[in-house]
Formats: structure tokens, C-alpha cells, sequence
């Protein structure tokens, strides 16, 4: 699914909703990452899509080679 097409929040159905660029942080790993993401000013529910996940792995994956 396309975040931007997003116009109510599938969790909570409010239509208060924002797609910015910014730090999502990631609880498993510890890390912000500065990626597009939709956020729910309702619920809080934040939505990453599949372009904020291929930064995320090209992230990751820099840190590996760097290690």
C-alpha cells in the first residue's frame, strides 16, 4: 500500500492524519532513521511505507559493513 494514499487511519479511522519526513525510532534495533512516514494524531499509530523500509535496510546495512 502506497502511505500516501492513506486518508483515514486504518486503526482508529480518523482522518487526522500527517505524512511527513522525519526520525522514526526503531524500537528493536534502538536507532532513529530521518524516513517518510504517516502518523495518526489520534491513535498515535505511525505507518511506514515500503520507501521508509529500503532506507531503513540501507542504513543497516552500512552499519554492518562499517562493523
Amino acid at each position: 500500500m502506497n502511505r500516501d494514499t492513506i486518508k483515514l487511519c486504518p486503526m482508529c479511522n480518523s482522518s487526522n492524519i500527517e505524512h511527513i519526513v522525519g526520525d522514526h525510532f526503531s524500537k528493536i534495533r534502538g536507532i532513529a532513521h530521518n524516513v517518510p512516514q504517516t502518523i495518526c494524531h489520534d491513535c498515535g499509530e505511525v505507518f511506514l511505507g515500503p520507501d521508509s523500509l529500503e532506507v531503513i535496510r540501507l542504513y543497516e546495512n552500512q552499519m554492518k559493513e562499517a562493523s
